[in-house]
């Protein structure tokens, strides 16, 4: 004999206990909701995701409403990767011993560049700004940078470009500054400099020399208030 109130337990189960909430087309986190998957076990809806990786999920409508899921696990594993203290052996990380500068440089490269909640994303990885694979491990950096030297930091020569081996330096800050893309070069008395080198050289400020050069005026009366004519003197 068919046990009826066992199938219509069994159906129960089976049946959504909530009005199930549309989230087709949705952004959470990483995950951008495609279709509903369909229930849970405890008939909670979820829903078929894709990742900004590019690889597939699925999550319960809560986990996603809730904050708790925001990536296919991609977002945990650059965070495990950023710590990289787990079987490290490069000796930069070690327990009970303050975690190096080069450490530290190469864990703020990759989250500037790669961690959409960093404060220099935008700075950065919104502005295409890559690390290049080989530098997602910290050994592979490590081997090709060295230690980063006392009083410098790490520099990309062509600010336009990533992270990479062929584009990094390690570099002072008055060397940093003079590389940045905001930089606008003046050309006068027979040299070209940035504005902020035009300035240490004539003892004039920079927002003086660009006012004065942003106005039209020449370039030569913007980097020292001569006209061409009369040329002031200028260390060469």
């Amino acid at each position: 004999m068919i046990d009826t109130k066992h199938l219509r337990t069994l159906a129960e189960a089976a049946t959504p206990s909530k009005r199930v909430i549309e989230m087709s087309g949705q952004k959470f986190g990483k995950l951008t909701v495609t279709w509903q998957h369909g229930f849970s076990q405890n008939g909670e809806a979820q829903w078929d995701c894709v990742c900004e990786c590019g690889n597939e999920a699925v999550v319960t409508g809560s986990a996603l409403r809730k904050g708790r899921t925001q990536s296919c696990g991609c977002q945990r594993a650059l965070a495990v990767r950023m710590n990289g203290r787990r079987n490290a052996t490069h000796g930069h990380t070690k327990a009970g011993v303050p975690i190096s500068r080069t450490y530290n440089t190469w864990k703020s490269m990759l989250s500037r560049c790669e961690y959409k909640r960093s404060t220099s994303y935008k700075y950065y990885g919104a502005k295409g700004v890559t690390v290049c694979e080989r530098w997602k491990s910290f050994q592979n950096f490590l081997d090709d940078m060295g230690e980063r030297p006392e009083g410098m930091s790490l520099d990309r020569k062509d600010s336009l470009l990533g992270y990479s081996p062929e584009n990094c330096k390690w570099s002072t800050d008055l060397e940093q500054q003079n590389n940045k893309s905001s930089n606008i070069l003046i050309e006068a008395f027979g040299k070209t400099q940035t504005i902020a080198q035009w300035s240490r050289e004539t003892g004039i400020h920079k927002a003086t020399i660009g006012r004065r050069f942003f106005a039209g005026k020449s370039p030569e009366f913007a980097v020292s208030g001569a006209s061409r004519n009369k040329k002031k003197k200028v260390k060469k």
